[in-house]
């Protein structure tokens, strides 16, 4: 009901000292001064509000942690011994390959058949590489096969920028990417052109970021 909800307004407003306030809504209202209403009722119920409110967020929060949806928020620990609680185990890592780039890898994109990886650096450079030639790279038996061109993941390496590459993008469609570098420049490069040259370029007044 809106007009109790606007006497407990009018009441707390005078219970704050704030009875010129009071007078103008009771009149825009056409309610008259409420008589009755305990002192900084609103000021109460607003109070028990909040605490309700939280309760259940800590309630929410302990049942997502534990599973257990009859979890008592009045609870004071929690048993870290219970089989409700859900454990995530660790993902396992491998070491596909190793770009060899001479500073840090600031970024690395897949391409979206999923056939290709760029990868860029602190060192100015960007590297292009095979990812099924990753994938089967650590698992050739002589040291031979892997320096062989044609078992060797990288398939270029470029050096067009003069700064480090911040991030990489390729097209959905078409065989480009694009690097953004702190050189303030946007290079675009054609992965099915022979050379390593970018065939475009965009001059920006910042750095690049992505």
């Amino acid at each position: 009901d809106k007009r109790q909800l606007y006497q407990l307004i009018i009441s707390q407003l005078n219970d704050d000292g704030f009875s010129s306030v009071a007078q103008s809504l009771s009149d825009a209202a056409m309610i008259p001064p409420p008589s009755g209403i305990p002192t900084n009722k609103l000021d109460q119920l607003v109070q028990l509000g909040n605490s309700v409110i939280e309760n259940k967020l800590v309630d929410t929060k302990m049942m997502d942690l534990t599973g257990d949806e009859n979890f008592d928020v009045t609870m004071t620990g929690i048993n870290l011994e219970r089989d409700s609680i859900r454990s995530t185990a660790s993902p396992n890592f491998v070491t596909g390959f190793v770009a060899t780039h001479k500073l840090s890898c600031c970024t690395a994109k897949f391409s979206r058949d999923g056939k290709y990886i760029c990868t860029g650096s602190e060192d100015n450079s960007i590297k292009l590489l095979d990812v099924e030639k990753m994938k089967v790279f650590n698992h050739l038996s002589k040291d031979s096969d892997k320096h062989s061109k044609s078992y060797h993941p990288v398939i270029k390496t470029y050096y067009r920028h003069n700064d480090r590459v911040n991030d990489i993008d390729f097209h959905p469609i078409q065989s480009l990417f694009c690097s953004a570098s702190n050189d303030k420049t946007i290079q675009m490069f054609d992965i099915s052109s022979s050379g390593k040259q970018a065939y475009k370029t965009f001059n920006e007044t910042h750095n690049v970021n992505s």
